[in-house]
């Protein structure tokens, strides 16, 4: 069986990550930059509990200071597109890991491909998914970025 076509949010995920490695600023500037950048994202596991630790150090900057609210954050488009680079480089990570390649899946692809799925069109945490193949061998797995304040991990089934 031949690959799978890339879809616009692999484009979109790859351009992240060389405005990334290219030190620009990523997508035009995310909230967080500096601090993501001394995270020293190396494509490790590791680096994921590094990006975990300032994930906690940020929430908890942001409760003290008063300012956690999930639906302020989201307004931001600097803060919805940290969230945005966070995931693609967890779907990276997590790809290499197991030998995989991820696809990264919009609303309208994931309509197309899991017509079984019910998505809110609004929820910013659905508005995503990624998918890992092994060879063909085994069905396509498919994570959503899942709210920092529902769940302890960052991905969900």
């Amino acid at each position: 069986m031949s690959a799978s076509p890339l879809t616009p949010l692999d484009y979109i995920a790859e351009g992240y990550w060389q405005d990334f490695l290219a030190r620009r600023p990523i997508a035009g500037g995310i909230a967080y930059e500096t601090e993501l950048r001394a995270c020293t994202l190396d494509e490790s596991l590791e680096s994921l509990q590094r990006v975990d630790t300032l994930l906690s150090q940020m929430r908890r900057d942001m409760i003290k200071s008063g300012i956690w609210d999930e639906t302020t954050l989201l307004i931001d488009e600097r803060y919805r597109n940290f969230m945005v680079f966070l995931a693609f480089y967890a779907g990276r990570v997590l790809a290499q890991q197991w030998q995989s390649k991820p696809h990264w899946y919009g609303q309208f692809e994931l309509r197309k491909r899991y017509p079984e799925l019910s998505l809110i069109t609004d929820d910013f945490y659905q508005h995503m998914a990624v998918g890992y193949d092994n060879d063909s061998v085994v069905k396509e797995r498919l994570f959503f970025c899942a709210r920092a304040n529902r769940a302890a991990s960052f991905w969900s089934y």
